[in-house]
């Protein structure tokens, strides 16, 4: 799952039963990093309650985020995470919450061991305090088969998908059974299987279960990325006579190029100028960008632009092309355009040298991409 913002977890933490805050409660505005570090030490030196720590330690991730220290908002998060794991009983929700920032910020950080190590402890701890087919742990072991999925076989992946599906379905939570189902069929498309795929699709698309509209678009949306040809052209007008059918939710991307690689992808050097004795942090953080954008009523994208970042000229202009190049699902031209920022991340996954003892950003240098959309236009601003 990717998060909006990481302070919606703080939001949600409160009452896992409420909708998610309104984004105007998610952003912190006026309040510098050092108050909320102080409202934080205050917390600790008081041992307030899980939730409340919780809440003050996203706060000060969130804010560290905004500003590309990524490992430092992971410490942050981190030392949370030692701090409250012994009573996390007293509120597993809350825990649950700072485990899924934990896992967002490691992920833009480069850091795959800890989004792992978060990830499986929070589908544990939810397993043994919440119960094993409950939509909160069914949720986050979606997450955790999503993590697995780059880094083991695909045939893996697809039973692990398809038999989480059989489970959610089962325990009464079609949609998630549905999200499962559309992550299986884009990998079975990838490995050529697309009749069988489209079959999957067919099924969360027009199916009886009472599936959200939403996933039946998305489910129309990924069926038109892998068609070609004829197929195409009905899977087209299947997805266009499904827009008229169905509410309309926020833009459903219906088709995007692969994220562009690092233009040194080559050099190994850019995440490494540093000896043996230094510590990354000290030298370099990841590259990033946020990125604006609107999405128009026919479902083009328009006025790209990057608003603040440190990414490199080229790779700017990379990513910009990128999203240039989406395809977004028509809407109702009445509603005007639909304006997005997305955090870019060039991060590289962590991993000791031979020779040295500290770990660093060194392998497999890509992109990391997160929606931070508030609902407002976003304008250049400076970082802070």
């Amino acid at each position: 799952m990717i998060l909006g913002l990481l302070l919606a977890v703080a939001a949600t933490a409160a009452d896992p039963a409420a909708p998610p805050a309104p984004s105007n409660e998610i952003v912190v505005r006026g309040r510098s990093l050092d108050a909320l570090r102080a409202d934080l030490a205050r917390c600790v030196a008081a041992r307030c309650p899980i939730r409340e720590d919780v809440i003050a330690s996203v706060r000060v991730g969130e804010a560290l985020f905004r500003q590309a220290r990524y490992a430092q908002s992971r410490a942050v998060l981190q030392e949370a995470i030692r701090r409250d794991r012994d009573r996390a009983t007293q509120d597993p929700f809350a825990m649950a919450g700072l485990y899924e920032a934990t896992a967002t910020v490691a992920q833009h950080d480069g850091e795959q061991a800890v989004q792992g190590t978060v990830t499986a402890a929070r589908v544990r701890l939810l397993k043994d305090q919440v119960g094993a087919d409950k939509p909160a742990t069914l949720r986050a072991e979606l997450d955790w088969i999503d993590f697995l999925s780059g880094r083991q076989p695909l045939v893996a992946t697809d039973d692990a998908y398809r038999t989480f599906a059989k489970r959610a379905q089962a325990a009464g939570q079609p949609d998630l059974a549905a999200l499962a189902t559309l992550r299986l069929a884009s990998l079975l498309a990838r490995q050529g299987q697309s009749r069988t795929a489209a079959r999957l699709l067919d099924g969360i698309a027009t199916g009886p279960a009472p599936i959200a509209g939403g996933i039946r678009i998305a489910a129309y949306a990924v069926k038109l990325r892998f068609s070609r040809g004829d197929a195409r052209e009905g899977a087209m007008r299947d997805y266009r006579a499904a827009l008229g059918r169905l509410p309309q939710p926020d833009p459903v991307l219906v088709a995007a190029p692969p994220p562009p690689l690092p233009a040194d992808v080559a050099d190994l050097d850019y995440f490494n100028r540093l000896d043996n004795r230094t510590h990354a942090e000290d030298y370099l953080n990841a590259q990033w960008a946020d990125v604006s954008f609107a999405v128009r009523p026919d479902g083009t994208v328009g006025e790209p632009e990057v608003l603040r970042g440190t990414l490199a000229k080229g790779d700017a202009a990379a990513v910009l092309k990128n999203v240039a190049a989406r395809s977004y699902a028509p809407f109702d031209p009445g509603t005007g355009d639909r304006y997005r920022l997305e955090r870019w991340t060039l991060t590289a996954d962590y991993s000791t040298p031979t020779g040295s003892l500290i770990r660093r950003r060194l392998r497999n240098p890509h992109y990391v991409s997160l929606d931070i959309t508030t609902g407002d236009k976003p304008a250049k601003a400076g970082v802070g």
